[in-house]
């Protein structure tokens, strides 16, 4: 049957009853909820995820198993798990992954925008359809001088590149996908040059250089909000007990000044308590696993989790006067 968009959408891929793994540890996170891989809890529900994916025997068993498993976990979830093993599975690794931007334009796009365009979908006849423009000034106003920058923080090509490098080199999952060539290196690589760009944009702008976190207990004068939430709940960031997130600012203290005493002293300790130098050559794969704590990391009791629960304390932090147009929340709900 064909359809103003094209095609037969009668069109069936026939798939093969296998007998799947349990996956109801992945089940546990609510289809209408948002997914981060910065969330421990998350991280090892798609890490699972990822484990069912890749340990099919063949094509049509990972094609049987998609197809299981997408009406039954989270779509962002599952988008990111299948992803990750598409990429690194023999048979799909040269298969094209659509831009996260065409599966779920909500995370790039304002929910009024989507509801516009959808209506502009809906009319049919000839030279009646309208643009839809997105104002600049979306997400903040000019009383936030960060806000002139705010067009390389939005850009959806960087935004997408952080998300495929995330796919590329995912920092948890079945060992074989995880322990690549100067993997901590590459990390480290990655954020240094998008922050040089990003310096660069800001100098260009007449705004000073990144500011150093140095004191995570000291509030942080701008903050950005990208007004993207609508779609999936009605709470503007995620309370600390949500999703199993609990940690203290004291655990990102401790973990931020033994990485620092380790890269002054140029050694690290391992799980089983030996000193490990960090040599010129392999110094900095070292550290970029430990930073960001992949499953490589040297020793994740002692050097924690700061990258990825730095990215969630910093994820829940609130607009204390309304200079970013989002609405006070409930404080029945969120205590």
């Amino acid at each position: 049957m064909e359809t103003r968009f094209g095609g037969d959408t009668q069109v069936k891929i026939p798939v093969q009853n296998i007998s799947m793994p349990d996956i109801s540890f992945s089940m546990q996170l609510p289809r209408d909820e948002n997914f981060s891989i910065f969330i421990p809890f998350h991280r090892d529900m798609a890490t699972r995820l990822i484990e069912v994916f890749m340990g099919m025997r063949n094509y049509d068993d990972f094609l049987s198993a998609s197809v299981y498993c997408r009406g039954r976990v989270n779509p962002y979830m599952y988008v990111y798990a299948l992803s990750v093993a598409i990429l690194h599975r023999p048979e799909t690794k040269n298969l094209r992954i659509p831009p996260l931007a065409e599966i779920f334009p909500g995370k790039y796009v304002d929910s009024s925008v989507l509801v516009k365009a959808r209506e502009e979908a809906n009319v049919f006849s000839q030279g009646t359809r309208v643009p839809i423009e997105i104002s600049k000034d979306r997400t903040a106003s000019d009383l936030e001088p960060e806000h002139r920058v705010a067009y390389f923080r939005e850009d959806i090509g960087i935004n997408l590149h952080h998300w495929h490098w995330h796919l590329v080199f995912p920092f948890s999952g079945p060992r074989d996908i995880v322990e690549k060539d100067r993997r901590g290196e590459i990390f480290f690589y990655m954020h240094q040059q998008i922050q040089a760009r990003y310096n660069f944009e800001r100098l260009c702008n007449k705004l000073g250089r990144v500011k150093r976190l140095h004191d995570f207990r000291e509030p942080i004068p701008e903050a950005y909000f990208p007004k993207l939430d609508n779609m999936i709940a009605s709470r503007n960031w995620a309370a600390r007990e949500v999703d199993q997130l609990v940690f203290d600012i004291q655990d990102l203290e401790r973990w931020r000044d033994r990485i620092i005493e380790a890269i002054q002293i140029g050694r690290v300790v391992n799980e089983k308590g030996e000193s490990v130098e960090l040599t010129e050559q392999g110094g900095i794969d070292v550290l970029g696993n430990m930073v960001e704590a992949t499953i490589l990391t040297i020793n994740r009791n002692l050097y924690g989790d700061i990258h990825n629960l730095a990215h969630a304390a910093l994820g829940i932090c609130h607009d204390p006067d309304m200079r970013h147009l989002v609405s006070l929340f409930n404080s029945e709900t969120y205590k």
